[in-house]
């Protein structure tokens, strides 16, 4: 009302400034309200989709964070046109591992045992690599500790590093509080199966890999296992190190051998 009535010539310049004053308030209001979040809960479809893609993931770090490798992770693979192991790795791909390690146990994918006997290798390789200044070189080779050239630290890595020490750590330290044997590794168990039969679907699929029919029904048979949900579940493993299933590594193996099907 001041503007009109002192200077009729400036309502036009001025009209941004008076509309923003007068919406304020509502504006205000809008932004303040308790926001709905409508979260939607995963199908079993989905989780076991999920699970099959964490286990596929696992097997990556499983196979390739090794003695050969110095128990660190190579940058990547290489399927095809041949087979090749990028034996390179960065802090941040050795964060990454230590907690694909550590999730790998939540899911029921390692045994304590075999998650503290990983750990402590990579752990040690650490101790073993060259630092600048306390840094980490970004790139290294994964067979012989050896620097790439040019060497450099790269920021972003080493913190990608330590804030999957300090995860770890976290981690670790809920483990203490947990019961054993984990209940998860049933469903570990589970996942594994499923990828293998996924995979042999794939390997029958190409039409040279041969009868796959026992190798079907020992699967199905260690599937039946995993939906023992009784507390004296853990007693039976050592039956699946009897008979025929103590031979399914070597045969799952041939079958890989004989077709393309990757994991």
């Amino acid at each position: 009302a001041l503007v009109v009535l002192a200077a009729p010539q400036a309502v036009a310049a001025a009209m941004p400034l008076l509309l923003a004053w007068l919406l304020a308030p509502r504006l205000a209001w809008w932004i303040s309200r308790r926001r709905i979040v409508v979260v939607s809960a995963p199908t079993p479809d989905d989780i076991a989709t999920l699970r099959l893609l964490a286990r596929r993931t696992w097997h990556f770090f499983e196979t390739f964070v090794n003695p050969e490798n110095q128990w660190l992770p190579p940058d990547n693979i290489q399927q095809a046109p041949k087979f090749l192991v990028a034996q390179r790795t960065s802090p941040s791909n050795i964060g990454f591992a230590l907690l694909s390690t550590l999730s790998a146990y939540d899911f029921g994918y390692l045994a304590l045992n075999d998650l503290c006997a990983r750990l402590g290798n990579t752990l040690n390789t650490l101790r073993r690599m060259p630092k600048y200044r306390g840094h980490y070189l970004n790139w290294i080779t994964t067979t012989d500790l050896r620097p790439l050239e040019p060497r450099y630290v790269s920021t972003v890595d080493s913190g990608n590093l330590a804030g999957c020490l300090i995860a770890l750590n976290e981690g670790l330290q809920e483990i203490q509080t947990r019961t054993v044997p984990l209940p998860q590794l049933r469903l570990g168990m589970r996942d594994t199966i499923d990828a293998m039969q996924s995979l042999l679907k794939r390997a029958r699929a190409t039409g040279n890999c041969g009868d796959l029919t026992d190798l079907h029904n020992i699967l199905d048979e260690l599937y039946e296992f995993t939906l023992d949900e009784s507390p004296a579940w853990w007693l039976r493993l050592p039956e699946l190190e009897e008979g025929a299933h103590k031979h399914i590594e070597v045969e799952f193996l041939n079958v890989l051998e004989q077709t393309d099907a990757h994991w």
